[in-house]
């Protein structure tokens, strides 16, 4: 028996549109855990079986999938072997929160939530508390055998927080985020022994003021999208971390060639740019942003206070393309022939909605 563990994200059925489970934001590391949980050999009864326990550990931090691998080894040494896997949740009520990912400063942001378990029933009536966090970043110098070293760090101040009571349907609870920046989203139940059982989401604020966004890279601005995939038509907010009060910004779709661009103004940390994605956008674009500094002129500026006079930053694009695949269709005559015989294989192709179109086959039959 070999058995080993790996992180896997999980979301109760029929809750995709939320997000369960803790995460673990630059600068921060989720814990390390061990892979490999057991090795060991058996032998088999005179029916030719035998079972092994695995034991799950109860301090999970995240929801893992165990794989457990069976080899057999007869007298002969003829073997065969069988895979199977299952998921360890760290409980068996899960937190589920949704929201925009872009938020206005000293703006009420709601907040829904759900508490179900691993099968995806809702649990009603349990005391959650909701806090939002602001993400204040800050580096460290560390000396370590005569050399210094700079560590990133990140801190949590709760500026607002509810204690709510779950539902048989999601519930929404309204947070206000007092500045522009960052901001962490957590939820936990009233009275929780462990952070095993919280849920974490990231937003952002946007407001006038300079945002300082952690010492991830000075020359690189980041660029965050309100989605994981779009389709043309849709509208795609883009979010633009920037570190000055004021700068100018041009922003741009780009492929093969520039399919979006605009040039504007913008004030504040976390400005953001709204766009319509076109059919010339699928698939593979990116997104581009160019900030450059607005403002005093440098000899007024408080030397060390200001990094770099612009930035650039890019980010992936991803469209849908599940309407772009064709799908085929095999139906042989026969479903069994004799050596020599002649087989007839019907073949259709398909467009995603179903209907047929013209296409070319290439056929190949394989033993």
């Amino acid at each position: 028996y070999y058995v080993t563990r790996s992180q896997t994200n999980f979301t109760p059925k029929d809750w995709d549109e939320f997000s369960f489970g803790r995460r673990w934001f630059w600068p921060e590391e989720r814990p390390k855990i061990p892979n490999n949980v057991l090795e060991t050999n058996a032998v088999l009864d005179a029916a030719g079986t035998n079972s092994q326990t695995v034991t799950v550990a109860e301090d999970l931090p995240y929801p893992m999938t165990y794989q457990v691998d069976v080899e057999i080894t007869d007298v002969s040494n003829l073997s065969v072997a069988d895979s199977q896997t299952f998921t360890a949740l760290p409980s068996d009520k899960l937190i589920g929160l949704k929201t925009k990912f872009v938020a206005e400063a000293k703006k009420e942001l709601p907040i829904e939530f759900i508490v179900a378990d691993g099968e995806g029933k809702a649990i009603a009536s349990q005391r959650v508390r909701i806090e939002l966090q602001k993400m204040n970043y800050s580096s460290v110098t560390r000396v370590l055998e005569g050399s210094r070293n700079a560590t990133n760090q990140v801190e949590y101040e709760t500026v607002a927080q509810k204690e709510v009571r779950s539902g048989n349907k999601p519930t929404t609870v309204k947070l206000t985020p007092p500045e522009s920046g960052s901001y962490r989203i957590r939820a936990n139940f009233v009275g929780a022994e462990s952070e095993a059982t919280a849920t974490d989401i990231q937003v952002w604020a946007t407001g006038a003021g300079g945002v300082y966004w952690g010492d991830r890279d000075r020359n690189v601005v980041e660029v965050k999208l309100d989605k994981d995939t779009y389709q043309p038509g849709e509208t795609a907010t883009a979010l633009i971390q920037s570190p000055y009060p004021k700068a100018q910004l041009y922003f741009a779709v780009v492929r093969d060639k520039t399919l979006y661009q605009t040039i504007t103004t913008v004030e504040g940390g976390a400005p953001e740019i709204q766009f319509q994605v076109t059919p010339e956008m699928v698939p593979n674009a990116a997104v581009e942003a160019v900030l450059v500094r607005q403002g005093p002129p440098l000899e007024e500026v408080e030397p060390g206070s200001l990094d770099s006079l612009a930035q650039v930053g890019f980010a992936p694009f991803n469209t849908d393309l599940g309407d772009k695949y064709l799908k085929v269709e095999i139906a042989p005559q026969n479903a069994e022939i004799e050596p020599g015989a002649v087989e007839t294989v019907d073949l259709q192709l398909k467009i995603s909605d179903g209907k047929p179109t013209d296409g070319q086959f290439a056929v190949m039959a394989c033993v």
